[in-house]
């Protein structure tokens, strides 16, 4: 690079890079053969195919917050004698912390939208319950009315549909207790994230301190 935001960019995409190739290879993906970068020695050519699209929303974005904030600038950056620009150790550390706090940010939007998803379903689920308890009240209701008329056959029938109904809303007080774990676990981890992140930011916050 040949100034100091192009070397932070490079920099970014590096991380990125190597990111998208973990996750390639923890799903069995080769992350050296690609299909738009051509292979070379030693080129996660699949990895820069994957990470085209993240760039712009990932690191360019990033990269625009940090000089727009002034967490970074120009002091942070050396110019050496063959004209490329390199980064000091200070400002990538900076640079490094930011980077998981955006991680940890988008780890956290996901766990939100999660979470509400989860919510709905077990709403959903809820409202499924309460229709079952009518349906099981009025077949107890019909059941009673048939013995008082002595019709044995459809009370009989009556308490074999509220058994039916009645296996069904176990089932669905399971499907209840499971959502409902579901979210106690993911509000846990949005509280756990939400910590991480503030501590990031604090730490961002002093990484940034010292190279004023």
């Amino acid at each position: 690079p040949t100034d100091p935001m192009n070397a932070l960019l490079s920099f970014l995409y590096v991380l990125l890079a190597n990111e998208t190739a973990s996750a390639l290879e923890a799903v069995g993906l080769d992350a050296y053969v690609g299909f738009f970068h051509a292979d070379r020695p030693g080129r996660q050519s699949l990895a820069l195919d994957i990470m085209e699209e993240l760039r712009p929303v990932l690191c360019d974005r990033l990269a625009l917050n940090l000089v727009n904030r002034k967490q970074i600038s120009g002091k942070g950056f050396s110019i050496k004698e063959s004209g490329g620009v390199l980064m000091d150790d200070e400002t990538r550390k900076v640079v490094i912390v930011a980077w998981q706090e955006k991680k940890k940010e988008e780890l956290l939007t996901n766990a939100k939208k999660q979470c509400a998803n989860f919510i709905a379903t077990v709403d959903s689920i809820r409202d499924e319950k309460n229709a079952l308890e009518e349906k099981i009240n009025k077949y107890e209701e019909a059941t009673k009315a048939a013995i008082l008329k002595e019709d044995t056959e459809k009370a009989q029938s009556f308490v074999k549909q509220k058994l039916d109904l009645q296996e069904k809303l176990n089932q669905t007080n399971s499907r209840i207790k499971e959502q409902d774990d579901k979210i106690s676990a993911i509000k846990v981890k949005i509280e756990e994230l939400e910590i991480e992140i503030s501590k990031m930011k604090s730490k961002k916050q002093e990484l940034a301190t010292r190279l004023d």
